[in-house]
């Protein structure tokens, strides 16, 4: 990754994990994306009562919110 990410440095990813301990195949989404000199990523996965869309949704309003923190503490500091 450059030492200056851009728009294109974004990665995201949504499969099937198999557990024999929780019995089949569950859903899971994964994006990370850079924000000043920071990367942050978020992950979700199966969890009782949500549906693929529900976790899919989760995971981008979490990735949103993420970035005003690092920023936030950077602005702290300077």
């Amino acid at each position: 990754m450059s030492p200056h990410p851009g728009p294109g440095d974004d990665l995201s990813e949504v499969g099937e994990y198999r557990s024999f301990e929780l019995c089949g195949s569950h859903h899971y989404a994964w994006q990370q994306a850079p924000t000043l000199q920071f990367t942050v990523a978020v992950t979700g996965e199966r969890a009782e009562g949500r549906t693929r869309d529900g976790i899919d949704d989760l995971v981008v309003q979490a990735q949103a919110a993420l970035p005003a923190r690092p920023e936030s503490a950077v602005e702290k500091r300077n």
